[in-house]
This record gives C-alpha cells, sequence and structure tokens, in this order.
C-alpha cells in the first residue's frame, strides 16, 4: 500500500532475515522510500494462559515445528556457529547452567516480595 516496498522473509531463518534486512536497508538507500519487513514465523506456543492451541492444531505439529522450525536448531544446520568458533556444546551447557541458576534466584526474590493489597488493583487503571 501507499507504493510502500516489502520484503518478505521467514522469521525462524537467520540468515535469510540477515539478507532481507540487507536488501530493505538497500531499497531504502537507494529508493529514499520506506521498505515493510514481514517476518513470518509460525507461533509454537498458546495465544495466552486462557488459550489452548491443541483444541485447533495437532499437539504432534506443534512439537514437530518446535523441533525443525526453532531458528537456533536451523541455524546449527549450517555449522557455522562450530566452524567459526562462534559457540560450541561446552558454551551452551555453561549458558543452560547460568540461565537456570538466574531463573530460580528471581523466582525465589519474586517469591520473598510482599504481594499488594487487592485495592491496589484498580489504582492507575481509571481516572477516577
Amino acid at each position: 500500500g501507499y507504493g510502500m516496498g516489502t520484503v518478505r522473509v521467514d522469521e525462524n531463518d537467520l540468515l535469510a532475515v540477515m539478507n532481507a534486512v540487507k536488501e530493505a536497508r538497500r531499497r531504502c538507500l537507494e529508493g529514499g522510500r520506506a521498505v515493510l519487513m514481514e517476518m513470518m514465523t509460525y507461533r509454537v506456543g498458546h495465544h495466552s494462559t486462557s488459550d489452548d492451541s491443541y483444541v485447533y492444531r495437532e499437539r504432534q505439529e506443534i512439537e514437530d515445528r518446535k523441533k525443525n522450525v526453532n531458528p537456533i536448531t536451523r541455524f546449527r544446520l549450517f555449522r557455522v556457529t562450530e566452524s567459526w568458533g562462534w559457540w560450541n556444546e561446552t558454551d551452551e551447557e555453561e549458558l543452560a547452567s547460568r540461565l537456570r541458576r538466574d531463573v530460580i534466584k528471581a523466582f525465589k526474590r519474586a517469591e520473598s516480595v510482599k504481594k499488594p493489597d487487592l485495592g491496589d488493583m484498580f489504582t492507575d487503571v481509571y481516572a477516577e
């Protein structure tokens, strides 16, 4: 619309996203106009806590997508992360361990915070 250029890309493919951003930038600079980037992805999670996407999608479909469309898994197929020395199994294990510790620490801190009064639910929501 409005003569705006567009670029559509598979958001789960890191290299495709990098190339699409380069192309969009080139178009912006050469044409002096905006470019809309449309990032296509597959939502493996539910929309919200009240949504159960297993009602309208097969559980196996979602599990397959988690494994096969996962951006990290797909990027690893190119082997650039390991062959260029950007990442390795040890780095991954250390990161997972550190993140697990950080999450547990954050949970413990959050659990120690006093719960607000029920009436606070209505403050800063309505003008009156």
